[in-house]
């Protein structure tokens, strides 16, 4: 099969997106046993030789009438319809350089049907983070109406999806439910990652026991702001505590309207104190943050919704301790008290406590990362959920055919 997934950046290095990291690893995968893969990112197709061709170079210049006025439109409607017909045309292009079998793509905007009815190949729709499940007035950086014109064409996009497939159960239940289509049409397939060996793998002896890190951006959404709070709680009662936080800046909404850097915000509401106790790396490369997985003696996803966060499977992936907040679909993937803990989302206090007592108890800490690890090893490796992922794609190129 030649597949081509639809992702968001590329190359990954250097770019901070779940949806980018899953496109990676699965590649890597197909291309393992033999598939040919190609990945479309900002109007440009990588081929699995190195090769980069510009869907978009025989595009009427941007500068004419017609692209600006989609451009224009595509500014005032939150689905950005206009950019889904060009990675259509982007798309039908690329089948004229390469025999493409099938696209995978998210559901974000609704462009998967604008894609489906533009081109003769399947189109896998894969749920990444539908637009209903995000908490809403929680991106306020996101007007009400582009989030209601967005959700609305993902709605179409989903119902009417030649194949779907989404990473947990309880993410394809609701979106199905939403949407009135039938569960029994869509497949859940984990999202595969890549698991360290025994060289790589957190160790209780060898982590620095007043570390703690938070990865993932900075702001409101992937709860920033609730681990700030919470860590300034834990330093109540262990001054020696420092916390890591790796992402890029989001900034934090003020009521007026307003942006301030995530510093800043940490600055006004926690004080000089906290903030004096906290290091912010930016952005990292996978081995860099895995080498501060190992340092540190647990890490933390605070976020107030997610999917299928790699920020929490890459952490139990190299066995380090993890305390998330209970996301929809969390208890899939972190059994709590087992393979990590869970909080409420949004609530400083209970994360602060749960992080103070797994200070204290470093042998339910490493039972907890050792079991996780044995987790991710069994049913998130590449090569199992690589698999599955073929003979999905299978079954849906045989359905169209």
């Amino acid at each position: 099969m030649h597949i081509t997934y639809l992702s968001p950046a590329w190359p990954p290095a250097g770019a901070a997106n779940g949806i980018v990291t899953y496109v990676s690893v699965i590649r890597t995968y197909m291309l393992s046993k033999g598939h040919d893969v190609s990945v479309l990112a900002d109007g440009r197709l990588y081929l699995r030789d190195g090769s980069v061709e510009d869907l978009d170079g025989t595009a009427v210049p941007t500068a004419s009438f017609w692209p600006r006025l989609a451009s224009r439109l595509d500014r005032r409607l939150g689905h950005h319809p206009f950019t889904g017909r060009r990675i259509a045309r982007q798309l039908r292009r690329a089948r004229r350089i390469v025999p493409i079998d099938l696209v995978e793509m998210e559901e974000s905007f609704g462009w998967s049907a604008a894609v489906q009815r533009g081109i003769d190949v399947p189109v896998v729709t894969r749920l990444h983070g539908p637009q209903f499940l995000k908490p809403e007035g929680k991106d306020r950086m996101v007007p009400p109406e582009h989030a209601r014109h967005r959700e609305r064409a993902e709605g179409r996009a989903i119902r009417y999806a030649a194949a779907l497939s989404a990473p947990t159960r309880v993410i394809l239940d609701a979106t199905c439910e939403r949407y009135g289509r039938p569960a029994s049409t869509g497949r859940v397939i984990p999202n595969p990652v890549r698991i360290g060996g025994a060289d790589d793998r957190w160790c209780a002896d060898a982590c620095d026991p007043d570390l703690i890190l938070c990865v993932g951006r900075l702001d409101r959404l992937k709860g920033a702001d609730t681990m700030i709070a919470a860590f300034s709680r834990v330093l109540r009662h262990r001054r020696q505590a420092r916390l890591v936080m790796v992402g890029p800046d989001g900034g934090m909404e003020q009521p007026d309207g307003s942006v301030i850097p995530f510093r800043e915000h940490v600055r006004r509401t926690v004080g000089a104190a906290t903030l004096d106790r906290v290091r912010f790396t930016g952005l990292l490369g996978q081995e860099a943050i895995n080498a501060l997985r190992r340092q540190a003696c647990m890490t933390v996803v605070a976020s107030q919704c997610e999917n299928f966060p790699y920020a929490a499977v890459e952490a139990m992936a190299v066995g380090s301790p993890l305390i998330t907040t209970d996301w929809l679909g969390s208890a899939e993937i972190v059994a709590d008290g087992v393979t990590g803990w869970r909080t409420p989302v949004g609530d400083p206090d209970r994360l602060a406590e749960r992080i103070i007592r797994l200070l204290e108890d470093r042998e339910a800490a490493a039972a907890a990362g050792a079991a996780a690890w044995q987790i991710c090893r069994d049913g998130y490796a590449a090569d199992s959920v690589g698999a599955r992922m073929a003979a999905f794609y299978r079954d849906v190129v045989e359905e169209h055919a």
